[in-house]
């Protein structure tokens, strides 16, 4: 069984009262995009590696029909700059944009911890946004290690020091 509210469920979406339902349900809780920017991230992945493929592809039909050097790498040039830097910036966008939700949703979950959903419902606490101001401006890694939002969130949850190894 789903599990949506039970207003929800009576409910249709051209229902009026639909939106204000389901905003109603999910407001407070914790959401975030996690999800989908790992997908993004794989099928960049997965599209990059493809796209490799094809550059290798077009560079040994390149040489096999004795081509100039010239043209070799101009062909081989414009096939990575259209089909493969895209994919691989895509991957590293996705992945850092990953990180950085996931770091700011275990903030702000430990910021609100001790707050109840009901109370959590009707905003951010001016408090916790001040918290969440800070936080944001940190790098995710930084030297020395432990004073970006990594070692901000091991001082904060695990009251000890980042490794070495990750910050």
């Amino acid at each position: 069984m789903n599990d949506y509210p039970p207003a929800y469920l009576r409910l249709r979406k051209s229902d009026p009262r639909y939106e204000h339902e389901i905003r109603r349900y999910f407001q407070g809780t914790y959401q975030s995009n996690w999800n989908f920017l790992v997908s993004a991230a794989q099928s960049d992945l997965l599209h990059a590696a493809v796209q490799t493929a094809k550059v290798v592809e077009s560079y040994r039909t390149a040489v096999e029909r004795n081509q100039r050097p010239a043209e070799i790498y101009f062909v081989t040039y414009m096939n990575y700059s259209r089909l493969l830097s895209g994919p691989l910036l895509g991957t590293v966008l996705s992945s850092a944009a990953a990180l950085e939700a996931f770091l700011r949703a275990v903030a702000r979950a430990y910021h609100e911890r001790e707050l109840p959903k009901d109370r959590r419902a009707g905003g951010t606490s001016k408090t916790v946004l001040s918290e969440l101001s800070k936080f944001d401006g940190l790098p995710v890694l930084a030297k020395p290690a432990g004073n970006g939002k990594l070692g901000y969130l091991f001082q904060a949850l695990l009251n000890c020091q980042c490794p070495p190894k990750l910050g």
